[in-house]
């Protein structure tokens, strides 16, 4: 499936198990989801890394699945797509993709790939912990990054709408993605992929 120049990325909900974690990923992605970071906090190291190995074996591409690396994790296997925590060096070694989460100016980074911007709106799927960027404070973080930036936070399709007329790259949800359903997953698909 062809895909225009900005992507949908889903962030995992830590709420299931790798099984159902594994089904949930494979049916946003043949939904047309262009990348999936898989923060599954909950599961010990080897649990995580088993899901995203099972992933790979599944025939997804590298670039496409990331791991979450957050301040005490191990670097993954060389390879290994990773979207990083607040503060977490770059690991070492060859990388098909590496994001980071952003969450001010001063916090951009010029080590990565992609940068993930939040809190866009005020998120359903935790508490907002910083003040919400809206369409201007996300126009101000494309301006000055020298990477492509995604829109996170409170995502539904009207504020996916807003986020790319700010000139985000993309945008990335947990709930509108993976907790509201197939018609919320499809339309936010569409939004974005016009």
């Amino acid at each position: 499936m062809q895909h225009s120049s900005v992507e949908v990325w889903g962030f995992t909900p830590d709420s299931w198990s790798p099984k159902a974690t594994f089904e949930a990923i494979v049916r946003v992605f043949d939904a047309g989801v262009d990348r999936i970071v898989v923060r599954e906090r909950r599961l010990e190291v080897d649990q995580q890394h088993a899901l995203v190995a099972a992933l790979l074996a599944h025939g997804l591409a590298s670039d496409r699945v990331l791991l979450r690396i957050g301040p005490d994790d191990p670097a993954p296997p060389q390879g290994w797509a990773v979207h990083l925590a607040d503060g977490v060096v770059r690991p070492l070694g060859e990388r098909p993709l590496v994001s980071a989460a952003v969450h001010s100016l001063a916090g951009l980074r010029e080590d990565v790939d992609m940068l993930l911007v939040s809190p866009f709106a005020s998120p359903r799927s935790k508490r907002t912990t910083g003040p919400v960027l809206g369409a201007a404070g996300l126009r101000r973080f494309v301006e000055v990054a020298h990477r492509p930036v995604l829109a996170l936070g409170g995502m539904t399709p009207q504020n996916a709408r807003l986020a790319l007329g700010a000139g985000a790259a993309g945008v990335a949800a947990i709930s509108s993605i993976f907790m509201d359903g197939e018609n919320s997953l499809l339309q936010m698909v569409r939004t974005v992929h016009r």
